[in-house]
């Protein structure tokens, strides 16, 4: 956040600087010109700050699903890899059995955050 502040006082700076020596006019346009960039950087850094915590968030929900596959007695979590994308868990990997798919399924479905679960899982 200090980035954008700096960035915006940069940009006031120059744009009070570049409006003593301009008409009334040119003042206004200067100024309107340093609002508009200003605008547009600090919309680009929030974008940037929800991708960050959309990765985090994604991070935590793997290793929770991980977690409990590898807690659990009757599925094999060693053999299931686990990938989460805007909150949406990819199990893939194998199971012996079709019990042991739909418990990893209903495992990595229970979990906090998760919006969705594609199974790709195989049996062996």
């Amino acid at each position: 956040m200090t980035n954008y502040r700096l960035l915006t006082l940069s940009i006031s700076t120059v744009a009070v600087l570049g409006a003593v020596a301009c008409s009334p006019r040119e003042r206004e346009d200067v100024s309107s010109s340093a609002r508009t960039t200003a605008t547009e950087a600090r919309q680009a850094t929030e974008k940037a700050a929800n991708r960050a915590e959309r990765v985090v968030d994604d991070s935590v929900i793997t290793t929770k699903v991980k977690s409990v596959l590898l807690a659990d007695s009757t599925v094999k979590g060693l053999n299931i890899s686990v990938d989460t994308v805007g909150g949406t868990v990819t199990l893939t990997g194998t199971a012996a059995t079709q019990a042991e798919r739909a418990q990893a399924e209903a495992l990595a479905a229970s979990v906090e955050g998760v919006r969705g679960v594609v199974n790709r899982i195989n049996l062996s």
